[in-house]
């Protein structure tokens, strides 16, 4: 792999086009941000088949518009969630309500026709027919994880300090686009496999991998990189008959002594901004490519 060294980091904030992209949770690290370049790079690689091998709450491949797409993580709660939409997303639907009806979520409020909102999406079928099913997903579980991440701080599934109603407000929309979710979801391949695993398995001339590991020095996830994983990565990248995109946090020196150069960085606005502290500054992401 020849990583190339004509940087050209941009001067002003990468500011994205206002798009409601589908999202099912709050979750650390979420993409939503970098779609429009990750879109650009798979479109111009000419491949069909789009593998994201780091899919986490699948914010990439959610929105992905053409393409195979092939979601792979590691975290078995993650995996299930995703085969869970693909089983019986009219059940994810009710659980999901029940918990917006339910005590502990309105905090003591009554449970009135104003206060609830409407079911019409409750009455989806499920999103594929039982003899294309596979193992069976825990469902309870699945609706379990949208709730846990979702009411947790900043995402991280641990520390329950958002606001009701903020909480309350993203799990409706949540609920409003589920439809859509599940028509995307239903045709993917679902994978709960290693990165090493995943790459030997579908690298092809005609696949694309799209690669955002998880991040250096942040435990974040139940299952973060050491630096003989990036070297993995790494090594596997040289040798790709297909295309990729790896995206990493810029300026980081390990990933920059192992990956080398990018060939790009970009600027993007951040979004997590507190109200009276000032303005943070923007995130910076390197791009490593051989499209």
């Amino acid at each position: 792999m020849c990583f190339h060294h004509n940087l050209s980091e941009d001067s002003a904030t990468a500011m994205t086009t206002q798009v409601n992209y589908l999202r099912l949770m709050k979750y650390p690290g979420a993409k939503t941000s970098i779609i429009p370049d990750i879109d650009d790079v798979f479109k111009r690689s000419g491949k069909r088949s789009f593998v994201d091998v780091f899919g986490g709450s699948g914010s990439v491949s959610l929105n992905m518009k053409f393409g195979t797409v092939i979601y792979n993580d590691l975290d078995p709660e993650l995996v299930n969630l995703f085969r869970a939409i693909q089983h019986d997303s009219a059940l994810l639907v009710d659980l999901l309500y029940e918990a917006l009806d339910s005590y502990e979520f309105r905090r003591g409020r009554k449970s009135t026709s104003e206060n609830k909102i409407p079911r019409s999406v409750a009455t989806m079928k499920p999103s594929i027919p039982a003899g294309r099913r596979g193992k069976v997903p825990d469902v309870g579980a699945a609706a379990q994880t949208i709730l846990r991440f979702t009411m947790s701080f900043g995402g991280m599934g641990d520390t329950y300090g958002t606001k009701e109603k903020a909480a309350k407000g993203y799990l409706k929309k949540t609920i409003s686009m589920m439809q859509k979710i599940s028509e995307k979801v239903s045709g993917w391949t679902i994978e709960n496999l290693d990165f090493r695993t995943l790459i030997n398995k579908y690298d092809s001339n005609g696949t694309f991998f799209y690669l955002d590991p998880p991040y250096s020095e942040r435990n974040w996830y139940g299952s973060n990189f050491r630096e003989t994983d990036y070297e993995d990565l790494r090594d596997m990248l040289k040798n790709m008959k297909g295309k990729y995109l790896l995206t990493v946090d810029a300026h980081d020196d390990l990933l920059e002594d192992i990956f080398g150069d990018p060939d790009y960085i970009k600027a993007y606005e951040n979004r997590n901004q507190d109200p009276g502290r000032g303005t943070k500054p923007p995130r910076t992401k390197a791009f490593y490519t051989n499209v």
